[in-house]
């Protein structure tokens, strides 16, 4: 089942939004110990700490072959092509492929970073697309493939 929404991120802040250049010390003590997101360092600075995850602990050896086999990707398929919908089934399917030939000693291609970007591109569309059931896509493959099998 082909997923034709398209993840476009939060909405930006207006253009003309006025953005405060100086806020004093005490109201930025009073909100972090009113529970804010905001955290202050040694050094004085203040950020918000609302990031949702830890990606620094994300390993970059595999954020690296991600990233590569998306640049192939843009260069074989164009810019943001996985974005535009895929069938999730066949995303699983070549995920899947790739794990099985990395298994099987396949040195051809980088089979696990291609395995995760299909993956990644299977939680996004898990994550994001309401058009599909994915769970139902996937046993619907199984079926489409058992009665190939059968022939």
């Amino acid at each position: 089942m082909l997923c034709p929404e398209r993840f476009e991120g939060p909405e930006p802040p207006p253009t003309q939004e006025i953005y405060s250049t100086h806020v004093s010390p005490s109201i930025i003590n009073e909100l972090i110990q009113a529970g804010t997101n905001l955290r202050k360092f040694e050094s004085g600075a203040v950020r918000a700490d609302d990031v949702p995850g830890r990606f620094d602990l994300a390993c970059p050896t595999a954020l690296q072959a991600l990233a590569a086999t998306l640049a192939e990707g843009l260069l074989k398929y164009g810019l943001d092509n996985w974005s535009k919908g895929m069938d999730i089934g066949e995303t699983a399917n070549h995920a899947i492929n790739h794990l099985f030939l990395y298994l099987a000693g396949d040195k051809t291609e980088p089979h696990l970073a291609h395995a995760l970007t299909n993956l990644t591109f299977l939680i996004h569309f898990d994550q994001h697309c309401t058009c599909h059931q994915s769970r139902a896509a996937l046993l619907q493959l199984s079926k489409d493939y058992a009665q190939k099998a059968k022939g």
